[in-house]
């Protein structure tokens, strides 16, 4: 109470209450708060670890933890992770750009557009900016990144989902589908493409089999 009888507003105050759908800091962090802003395979916080990355799913990875896991499957297969099966090459990953905030020295994600701290982001492959879902759709204009205006569509919005949110999974999962019905990979390279065997294969591998084996009776059929 202040000395005239008023309540004394501070900065946390006006944060929590600004909008309904806000992370009131003056409750204990639940699960999903804690995830969406620590690296889903090492467990690091994400704060002051750049460069940070983002798989298809909605999960975000320190790039350099990430990148051991990825090396480390190159050499051992026994230690790919099956929740993270899907992650093989730098073409699963992508670059996304957070924007932090302190409230009482604890580190919040926080939208670049709105300057406001929520629960529900996306993340663009294009240019790999982090906004609020409340951003994307009141600020997003001819197609182009509210925070930076960089042109997407919209198959390049990732949603951000550290718990596995049915509809959340459903539409990201749609959106990696688009992309390599067209030949892409989540990062947008290219897919790498399996060689197709052509027809006189089968008829060379006969006749070099019966040329290493003179005394073969499998006659080659032309």
């Amino acid at each position: 109470m202040g000395a005239d009888g008023g309540t004394i507003i501070s900065r946390s105050d006006i944060l929590s209450t600004k909008d309904n759908k806000q992370i009131d800091i003056h409750q204990p962090e639940d699960k999903e708060e804690v995830l969406i802003k620590t690296c889903h395979y090492s467990s690091i916080p994400l704060y002051k670890n750049d460069p940070i990355v983002g798989d298809y799913k909605g999960k975000l990875y320190i790039k350099e933890q990430i990148l051991k896991y990825i090396l480390g499957t190159k050499q051992d297969k026994s230690t790919i992770i099956l929740q993270l099966s899907h992650i093989s090459s730098l073409k699963d990953i992508c670059p996304v750009k957070l924007s932090w905030t302190l409230v009482d020295q604890v580190p919040f994600i926080q939208c670049p557009v709105t300057k406001e701290i929520e629960k529900s982001y996306v993340y663009l492959r294009t240019c790999g900016c982090l906004v609020s879902n409340k951003a994307l759709k009141e600020f997003r204009k001819d197609g182009k990144c509210p925070n930076c205006d960089t042109v997407f569509e919209d198959c390049d919005v990732v949603i951000l989902d550290p718990l596995n949110r049915k509809e959340n999974v459903s539409k990201n999962d749609e959106t990696i589908n688009i992309l390599k019905a067209n030949g892409l990979s989540h990062s947008k390279l290219p897919l790498k493409k399996s060689k197709k065997r052509k027809p006189e294969d089968e008829f060379v591998k006969k006749r070099k089999l019966l040329q290493d084996d003179p005394n073969d009776s499998k006659k080659v059929k032309t």
